[in-house]
């Protein structure tokens, strides 16, 4: 699954392992799971049509968020994923069949959103965001 290769991917960050050791969760996290974190989740995917029919393109839409106890720790925690997710669009076409990033034929990165969450539950720890969506395009799936 794609998102396994790049919960693979970010894990060999070293500045994001400081971070978040291994709290890189696909779809989410426990509930009142420590921060730092990353989760990732899979929005929606579809087939790329061309004139002679499919492509054999499929092209995805994730999402990746940085939650940490502040602004500035969320800020910095996208930081380092964003240059990873980009070091990763760089070995996409380079790598061989055991890195996983041959799944991958193209990311773009979309804009990161920072936001706060207020705790729902009156305790006084807030949680803040930082937030990515990634387009990928892939070989087709053939189930």
């Amino acid at each position: 699954m794609i998102l396994d290769s790049i919960r693979a991917l970010l894990l060999e960050s070293v500045a994001i392992r400081e971070s978040v050791a291994e709290r890189i969760y696909v779809g989410r996290a426990s509930q009142g799971e420590a921060l730092p974190l990353i989760i990732l989740e899979h929005l929606d995917s579809d087939h790329m049509p061309v004139a002679e029919g499919l492509s054999g393109t499929e092209r995805g839409t994730l999402q990746v968020e940085c939650w940490a106890t502040s602004a500035h720790a969320a800020e910095r925690l996208g930081e380092h994923t964003r240059l990873a997710l980009n070091a990763a669009a760089q070995k996409i076409g380079n790598s061989d069949e055991e890195s996983g990033y041959d799944q991958m034929l193209g990311v773009e990165i979309d804009t990161g959103l920072l936001d706060y969450d207020a705790p729902a539950d009156g305790s006084d720890i807030a949680r803040w965001r930082k937030l990515f969506r990634l387009t990928t395009w892939r070989a087709e799936q053939v189930a």
